[in-house]
Parts: C-alpha cells; sequence; structure tokens
C-alpha cells in the first residue's frame, strides 16, 4: 500500500504510540548509545568530542553511573581534573559500592598532588572489592612518594 492510500488513523496511531511509551527505556536507549559513541571516541582520543557524547547521556539519563566515569576519564585526559573528579565524585554519590569509582577518582586525585586524598579513595576500593588489583598497585608507588620509602601507608 502507498503513502497516497494509507489510512488516516495510522499517523495518529503512531503519533500515540510515541507519546505514550516509557519514557525511562527510552532515554535509556538514547542515552546508552551516545555512551557508546562516547567509548569509542575515547579509544580514538577525542577527548572533546566523547564529553559531548556522555554528556548528551547524561542529559537523557542524570543516573547514568557508567556515563559519569566515561566522562570523567575523557575530561581527566583532556586535563581537567577538577571535572574529572566531580564526574567520579558523581557516580559514587550515585552507586556507592563501584570501587572502579573510587580507584579512578583516586588517581586523578593523586595526579593532581592529593596524596592523602588518593590513599583514601585507593583503600575504599580495596574495601569494596579486595580482589581489584589496580588500588594494589598504584597504592605503593604512591606511599613512596608520599614517605620516600616503599610499603602501604596505613593512616
Amino acid at each position: 500500500m502507498s503513502a497516497k492510500h494509507c489510512p488516516t488513523f495510522l499517523s495518529p496511531l503512531a503519533l500515540l504510540s510515541a507519546l505514550t511509551l516509557p519514557g525511562a527505556a527510552l532515554g535509556q536507549q538514547t542515552a546508552e548509545k551516545f555512551v557508546i559513541s562516547g567509548e569509542a571516541k575515547i579509544v580514538k582520543q577525542d577527548w572533546d568530542g566523547a564529553t559531548a557524547n556522555l554528556t548528551k547521556a547524561i542529559e537523557l539519563n542524570p543516573k547514568y553511573v557508567e556515563a559519569y566515569k566515561n566522562r570523567g576519564l575523557a575530561k581527566n585526559s583532556n586535563g581537567d581534573k577538577v571535572g574529572a573528579i566531580a564526574d567520579y565524585s558523581k557516580a559514587i554519590d550515585l552507586d556507592p559500592k563501584d570501587a572502579s569509582a573510587y580507584f579512578n577518582r583516586g588517581g586523578v586525585k593523586k595526579a593532581k598532588g592529593d596524596l592523602d586524598g588518593s590513599i583514601a579513595d585507593y583503600s575504599k576500593a580495596i574495601e569494596l572489592n579486595p580482589k581489584y588489583a589496580h588500588p594494589y598497585m598504584h597504592g605503593p608507588w604512591q606511599c613512596q612518594e608520599r614517605q620516600g620509602r616503599s610499603g602501604w601507608c596505613h593512616r
């Protein structure tokens, strides 16, 4: 059937269907596409493009933890350490049991020279997931920098 002969009730029916679909599910799907695109831009080291796509994902779904973590990575890689810490902190607010968010925030704090804050974040990551290897690998080196010797720093 050609478009000329399409019954007129189909257009209002299509509009009604679009208006009654659950908005969160539709927004989530779109947010996921922006996250996937943002991750692809991260791989290409297109930090501005990644940040833009991940910001769009967050606008569509402000509770999307992975979008905040990925945007934190893009911002940090682009030199925006304050913005990266803010994004990792938001991811932690949304999911306080996400060890990788603490680890990533700790890495940015370490790069900024906030060694106490970094150790606290690495320690929290280990507390949440004792099998998560990254904080173990980065913590001792950080303590060497802080205290001038090797070994894990205890508070």
